[in-house]
């Protein structure tokens, strides 16, 4: 959490403490999801966040199967582009429907899930 220097964590409940524990002394704080507040209808919604096509998008952690486990900063330029790319090669177009078993939480499945898209 220091080298990707994250400033916040959202975790369940029931690993707050743990997670508390293990970041003891860096500079991220830990929230659990009961703590969340929902914004209520009347409440104004928080601004756009304006992104600038060069600025970190993302972290993707690797699993370290072929070497040292690492961490890639993807820029929002990069994303589309490969997104796009995704798109072309199977020429996809408006009418096609895209079934992963990745989920979007998984990089594949959120980047190549999204090829339809372009």
């Amino acid at each position: 959490m220091a080298h990707c220097r994250a400033r916040a964590v959202l975790a369940f409940p029931e690993f707050k403490p743990d997670l508390a524990a293990l970041l003891e002394g860096v500079d991220c704080q830990v929230f659990a999801t009961d703590e969340v507040r929902r914004r209520t209808a009347a409440e104004a919604p928080p601004p756009p966040h304006e992104a600038a096509p060069d600025t970190v998008a993302l972290l993707q952690h690797s699993s370290g199967s072929t070497g040292l486990q690492k961490g890639v900063a993807l820029s929002h330029r990069t994303i589309l582009n490969q997104v796009r790319s995704c798109g072309q090669a199977v020429a996809l177009s408006e009418g096609d429907v895209i079934v992963s078993w990745m989920p979007l939480y998984h990089d594949g499945g959120l980047i190549a899930g999204s090829s339809c898209l372009w």
